[in-house]
């Protein structure tokens, strides 16, 4: 196809890595873009939960009205909520908990297996369970 004699030889090979650079362009802005929203997405989920934390003894439903927002910021923004706001929101209804407020926190004791906490939602009555890590120091030495 290529012809040594043909005059656009050159022409046609600039061409090519044209192309192949302005594809690697496009590609490293579609990160670049992808970044951006995720880090816009963070931030207004953290302004909303703030706002939800502030609000909540005033009006416990816009309150949870501002976690319903936060979530779907995340949802459209295809992002995890961040584990920092995840433990304040009821699995099953999805409601703001807030410890000692609308929320039952027991620490239950188990032998030989540690500790953990229990939070009882007060809305739905939904239990959650999480583990408590041992230090180092109840490590065994």
């Amino acid at each position: 196809m290529s012809d040594p004699n043909h005059p656009n030889e050159n022409f046609q090979k600039s061409k090519e890595t044209r192309v192949k650079g302005r594809y690697r362009y496009y590609k490293n802005r579609k990160k670049r873009q992808k970044d951006q929203m995720e880090q816009i997405a963070l931030e207004r989920v953290d302004i909303l939960f703030k706002r939800a934390l502030r609000i909540h003894k005033e009006d416990s439903t816009l309150a949870d009205h501002y976690v319903d927002l936060a979530r779907r910021v995340c949802m459209v923004a295809r992002l995890r909520l961040p584990s920092r706001w995840r433990v304040l929101v009821c699995r099953q209804c999805k409601k703001l908990i807030i410890p000692g407020v609308n929320c039952h926190v027991r620490l239950q004791p188990r032998s030989g297996k540690g500790s953990r906490v229990v939070k009882t939602c007060s809305n739905c009555g939904h239990i959650t369970r999480y583990n408590l890590r041992k230090t180092r120091d109840e490590g065994g030495n």
